[in-house]
């Protein structure tokens, strides 16, 4: 794992760098789960299954996204590739 922050980012509050840092982590996570999830399905695993296993949709994936992107449009850049 790497973090890279952008020098315009070092002005911030260790706290809401911190904070942007752990949302991402978040999404990360959440990202990885959905993918799981699809594999899942499509291995024919039933959606009561799913469901009772607690992995997230990508509806709620895309809900994360967009609170974060809505918290703050520049940071929400970082979730781009390279």
């Amino acid at each position: 794992m790497e973090v890279q922050l952008e020098a315009g980012q070092l002005h911030r509050s260790a706290e809401a760098l911190g904070a942007d840092i752990l949302a991402l982590c978040r999404i990360a996570g959440t990202r990885a789960q959905v993918a799981r999830r699809a594999e899942l399905a499509a291995a024919g695993v039933d959606a009561v299954m799913l469901a009772e296993l607690g992995l997230p949709t990508r509806d709620r994936l895309a809900d994360l996204e967009s609170r974060f992107d809505d918290d703050d449009d520049e940071v929400g850049s970082w979730m781009q590739a390279p």
